[in-house]
């Protein structure tokens, strides 16, 4: 970013009155801009109707759908939504009605594409994600963040559940055969006509040397054109983490400790895309070099290609590579288990791109969450740029949370979606450490990392954030923006009323044990660390404790069940409490 400012005539620089010059501001020193909201990245949410005349996109910043006639290459509608409303993921039935996953309001809103209205809204679940039609049964699959599948009859019948697995993301169907995943743990399981569900696969795990990576964080998972399924994902490296140390002022990140590395097939966590092409082999491609974040992916008409969408690159140095949009060869993608990385090819465009889809004639649709804006790239054809309506949503926190520090890891990569990745790391001077969430209301639970050594927002920035993940020092007028965009993240919706009678008895169960005392105030935690046979550590927060698996800062309890049964153990001197006693203290949490 630049600034304009006028010279006077008879300067020392002897230039003609009010003459501009531009002079760039430091890396880091930018002026800092804020949104009126900008909801954490959730990252695919575009569709192409089957006619391949109309594109709609799900706009979470300005919790509106676009509609925009392909043909004419115009909006042709823009229907406002609740605030909060946060649409998501889309899918069109044999009627040619658009149904949107709106995840804030735990409902989906059916959309007349072509008359551009909502013609009715269901209720789901407290959280939905994915969703897919089903066009063997004529019904709507709903995958939810708690666990719970829905299905939604095409005739208007009630909606029916079962739980598969915590922390569903999408929906897909494959020859008939319906499947859904799992957000951090990258698995995709088969749900049967019978109500029951298997694990199907995931993607493999890359175990060579000192880069080993395991799977993680599929922030996309559609159909192959051949069968099988393509994800994008990210490889998280379970190498153990050095030990960093605060730079000095002024100084750049170190590149030898820490969440990244001088080797670009280095660094904690780096995005990749797997498939499957209609038979059991699971193929992989190299990590992406030069990319931090990938969120979304689409497959091209004759199933040859995949596009993978970049949200931001903003703020990088003028001499890096900006990767906006990228194809992949599908054929490009092997089976063998060795670590390898590329540098992948952009396509001409170049901006914070959130969602992609092609049409059916081949040309890539790529959207671009803050201006917003539209873009259509064709080979041999200038790139096509259409304005939609609604509020510039550019924030600078949001954009220093997503965007590459400089070394190839976001804040996002182990925080996505503003909550955590499930991953429980191994630091060399603290040994394993679960990631925490952001999504939790952090305001005034200060200080933060289990270790409570990080006193505010401020000495992440440069501790973490430059020095850990290499990134360039940041003003303190940019560190704030950080840190209230940060405070701004909302937690999931309860999976449970407060009124339900379980979580009422489980409420009094909570206060009687004692449990409040340290679990207090609006986010539920304390500041001051507690050792309890570990150590001193920070109490963690418990909004939106039931979807985040699993738990303790050693991740030692898979469950919320295991959870309960360990703090009770650890904190009071009665007897173990019985599984009724349990349940109620789960329901209770399941409520905050």
């Amino acid at each position: 970013m630049r600034t304009r400012i006028p010279i006077l005539a008879l300067s020392m620089l002897a230039v003609p009155a009010c003459e501009e010059v531009e002079l760039p501001h430091p890396p880091g020193f930018e002026p800092v801009v804020r949104a009126a909201k900008s909801p954490p990245l959730l990252g695919g949410t575009m569709l192409v109707t089957r006619d391949g005349r109309l594109a709609v996109i799900s706009d979470p910043p300005r919790d509106s759908i676009h509609i925009v006639d392909l043909d004419r290459w115009e909006e042709t509608a823009t229907i406002e939504l609740d605030d909060g409303a946060l649409p998501f993921r889309a899918a069109e039935d044999d009627d040619g009605l658009v149904h949107v996953s709106l995840r804030g309001t735990g409902t989906l809103a059916t959309v007349d594409p072509r008359a551009g209205r909502i013609t009715r809204t269901t209720s789901v679940c407290p959280n939905p994600r994915g969703l897919a039609f089903d066009a063997d049964a004529d019904a709507l699959h709903v995958a939810c963040a708690g666990g719970l599948f829905v299905t939604v009859p095409g005739d208007g019948g009630s909606p029916t559940q079962r739980f598969v697995a915590p922390d569903l993301r999408d929906v897909f169907v494959v020859d008939g055969r319906v499947y859904t995943t799992r957000f951090r743990a990258a698995e995709i399981y088969e749900v049967h006509e019978d109500g029951s569900s298997s694990l199907s696969g995931s993607p493999i795990s890359l175990v060579t040397g000192r880069a080993s990576r395991e799977p993680s964080t599929a922030w996309r998972t559609i159909p192959g054109r051949f069968g099988g399924w393509i994800m994008l994902h990210q490889q998280a490296s379970t190498a153990t983490v050095p030990p960093f140390e605060e730079p000095a002022e002024g100084a750049p990140g170190v590149d030898d400790g820490g969440y990244s590395g001088s080797d670009p097939c280095d660094g904690a966590v780096r995005p990749a895309l797997s498939a499957t092409f209609g038979d059991e082999a699971v193929r992989t491609s190299p990590v992406f070099t030069q990319v931090a974040l990938a969120v979304d992916v689409a497959a091209s008409p004759d199933g040859l290609h995949a596009v993978v969408a970049v949200p931001t690159q903003q703020g990088l140095p003028e001499e890096s590579l900006r990767v906006s949009v990228f194809e992949v060869p599908l054929n490009s993608l092997r089976s063998e288990p060795e670590v390898r990385c590329e540098e992948p090819e952009p396509m001409p465009i170049d901006d914070d791109v959130a969602a992609v889809a092609y049409q059916p004639d081949g040309a890539v649709l790529a959207w671009a969450r803050d201006r917003p804006v539209l873009y259509r790239a064709r080979p041999g054809k200038p790139t096509q740029r259409l304005t939609l309506s609604g509020a510039d949503a550019t924030d600078t926190g949001f954009e220093l949370f997503h965007n590459d520090a400089g070394q190839g890891v976001a804040c996002a990569s182990c925080h996505p979606e503003g909550g955590e990745d499930g991953r429980t790391w191994v630091f060399e001077d603290l040994g394993p450490r679960r990631t925490q969430p952001l999504n939790v209301g952090l305001e005034g639970t200060a200080p933060f990392h289990w270790k409570g050594d990080m006193e505010d927002i401020h000495m992440i920035a440069r501790q973490v954030r430059q020095n850990a993940m290499g990134g360039t020092e940041q003003s303190l007028e940019r560190q704030e923006a950080l840190r209230d965009w940060m405070f701004s993240l909302r937690p999931p919706n309860p999976l449970r009323s407060s009124s339900d009678s379980s979580a009422a008895q489980g409420q009094q169960l909570f206060e009687s044990l004692g449990c409040a005392r340290c679990h207090a105030g609006p986010s539920f935690t304390s500041p001051v660390s507690t050792d309890l046979g570990h150590g001193p550590l920070q109490t963690p927060a418990l909004r939106g404790v039931a979807m985040r698996a699993p738990y303790m800062h050693d991740a030692r309890a898979r469950t919320l069940e295991e959870a309960v049964a360990d703090m009770v153990a650890t904190t009071t001197d009665r007897e173990p409490l019985g599984d009724a006693d349990v349940d109620l203290l789960v329901a209770y949490l399941e409520s905050l």
